[in-house]
C-alpha cells in the first residue's frame, strides 16, 4: 500500500486499520466480521483530516482514551446502539477451535460517545458493503497490543482533481503492477447511488401521501353520503 500512497496523483490518504474482528452488544448478541469489526487510523487521519466525522449525536472520541468509540448512524440504528452503550470488543482470534466464539475470548469494553455520519456510508442504489464497522481509537489498539495485518488495512485516498483524476489514477496503478487492486467506493459513483435512494425515497412518500389523501377522501364522501341520514 506505500506504492499506492507515493502515486503522483494521490493528495491526501488515509490507512484503516481492522484491530479486532468480533463483539458482543449490549444485548449479548455475539457478532464476527463482517457483521461487525473495529476499525482505527493509528495516524488519526481518517474522519478527521480527510473524510470527516459529521456528530450526529453526542460526540466524537478522544484520541487518547482507549475505551471510547463511535459508531455511524445506520450501524446504530441495525444494532440498536446508543450514546452510552458498551460494547465488548474481541481482542486476538474470537474463534474457538471448533467454530463459533472461543469459550474465554479476551474482551476489551468500548462505549459509545458519539453517533455519527460520514462519507461512503449513506445507503445508496447500486452499492452495497456487507460489514459493519464501529470506530475506536489509536489508542485501543496500543491499550490493547493490536499489531494490525497490512493486507486488510484499506486506504482512503483522495485524489489532485478528484474524479477527473481516475483515469490518471488507474494509469498508474498498472505502471506500478497494481492493476488488480480492489476499489470498492468511488465517491462520485456513491453520490448519484445515494441520490437514487433519495429519489426512491421521496417517490415512495409522495405515493404513500397519495394514498392517504384517497383514503381521507373515500372516508369523507361516505360520511357526506350518509350525513343526511344521521340528523334525521
Amino acid at each position: 500500500m506505500a506504492t499506492i500512497e507515493r502515486l503522483p496523483v494521490v493528495k491526501e490518504w488515509a490507512r484503516v486499520d481492522a484491530v479486532a474482528n468480533a463483539g458482543i452488544l449490549p444485548d449479548g448478541n455475539e457478532l464476527t466480521v463482517p457483521q461487525l469489526a473495529a476499525v482505527t487510523d493509528l495516524r488519526a487521519r481518517a474522519g478527521i483530516d480527510i473524510n470527516r466525522f459529521k456528530v450526529l449525536s453526542g460526540r466524537r472520541f478522544d484520541l487518547n482514551a482507549p475505551d471510547e468509540a463511535i459508531v455511524n448512524f445506520d450501524v446504530a440504528q441495525r444494532y440498536r446502539l446508543e450514546v452510552g452503550s458498551i460494547v465488548r470488543l474481541v481482542v486476538g482470534n474470537p474463534f474457538g477451535p471448533h467454530g463459533g466464539f472461543a469459550p474465554h475470548p479476551k474482551l476489551a469494553p468500548v462505549r459509545i460517545v458519539g453517533i455519527v455520519a460520514s462519507p461512503g456510508a449513506f445507503p445508496a442504489v447500486g452499492i452495497s458493503s456487507g460489514f459493519s464497522t464501529i470506530e475506536v481509537t489509536p489508542a485501543f489498539a496500543h491499550a490493547n497490543h493490536v499489531t494490525p495485518n497490512a493486507p486488510d488495512s484499506s486506504l482512503i485516498i483522495r485524489l489532485r482533481r478528484g474524479s477527473a483524476d481516475l483515469d490518471t489514477f488507474s494509469r498508474e496503478l498498472s505502471k506500478a503492477g497494481l492493476g488488480g487492486v480492489d476499489i470498492p467506493i468511488v465517491e462520485k459513483v456513491h453520490t448519484a447511488g445515494v441520490q437514487k435512494s433519495i429519489r426512491f425515497e421521496t417517490q415512495a412518500l409522495w405515493i404513500m401521501a397519495a394514498l392517504i389523501g384517497l383514503t381521507a377522501l373515500a372516508i369523507i364522501t361516505s360520511m357526506v353520503k350518509f350525513l343526511p341520514y344521521l340528523i334525521r
